[in-house]
């Protein structure tokens, strides 16, 4: 095995035993990977609408994916994946 299969084999390791330590998380796991699908599906869309429907230059349209991402994903992991519902501003 080289180094890099090595890397890639901890950092799975670490991933599964934090995933593992408790229940609670085994539940994270599937509510991260649902919020990662629904982050990409609403980016795409972003970048396609900006782009594609908005004329605007690929630039203007990476960005705005960039950040109505972000939003997206820090709200979804805050009250879906955590389910967090204390005001954090």
């Amino acid at each position: 095995m080289d180094e890099n299969n090595l890397d890639d084999i901890t950092s799975l390791n670490n991933m599964n035993a934090f995933f593992n330590k408790n229940e609670k998380h085994k539940d994270y796991k599937v509510t991260f990977i649902l919020v990662g699908i629904i982050n990409t599906l609403v980016g795409t869309t972003v970048m396609f609408v900006a782009y594609n429907l908005c004329h605007l230059n690929y630039w203007v349209s990476s960005a705005s994916n960039y950040v109505v991402g972000s939003i997206v994903s820090y709200f979804l992991n805050k009250y879906f994946t955590f389910q967090d519902k204390k005001k954090s501003w």
